[in-house]
């Protein structure tokens, strides 16, 4: 039989599994679990193989990373990581934190036109800075310098609001 069927056989399932305990949702790890048999068939041959069942979990664990990666600045996941938070927190935890949600929301708004447009294409789209550099038109170096200066904007913000920043910092570590 066909290598890439039985490998596909053998591993799907324990590797769905895997993923969906590290991402917490089923569409998400079976769209990871796809990507990395995908991955496996296009860059790998049967003859270059050694140990099969390493190479599918070093390509798993690196989707993982990189899904990770891409998420943690995207407004969709830190939605459903609050989703998975309120779940959990009494209601005063969730007052704080829509305080908290505020108060990050306001600093955005306190961004320069440009910084926003650069900060949302990074953080909300999952672009990287060659990406927008290409779309914008704007070198890479004056991309990071936007970035940077919307960072300490939101920094400077949250920071001049001093009573909620303990808020911030308690459910930013309890999201990580």
């Amino acid at each position: 039989m066909d290598w890439k069927i039985d490998t596909y056989k053998e591993y799907h399932e324990k590797i769905y599994g895997f993923i969906k305990y590290h991402v917490k949702s089923e569409e998400i790890a079976q769209d990871l679990a796809h990507d990395v048999f995908v991955k496996l068939y296009t860059t790998y041959k049967i003859s270059e193989i050694e140990e099969v069942e390493s190479v599918i979990w070093t390509i798993t664990r690196n989707r993982i990373i990189d899904h990770h990666r891409k998420a943690a600045h995207s407004q969709k996941y830190l939605n459903f990581l609050w989703d998975q938070y309120l779940t959990e927190q009494s209601p005063s935890q969730h007052l704080e934190f829509q305080e908290t949600k505020e108060l990050f929301k306001a600093a955005l708004k306190n961004l320069t036109p440009q910084q926003w447009k650069i900060y949302n294409m990074k953080n909300e789209e999952g672009m990287n800075y060659k990406e927008i550099s290409a779309r914008l038109n704007l070198s890479i170096s004056t991309i990071k310098n936007h970035m940077q200066a919307a960072h300490k904007s939101i920094r400077n913000y949250i920071s001049s609001r001093k009573e909620v920043v303990i808020s911030l910092i308690f459910w930013m570590v309890s999201i990580w």
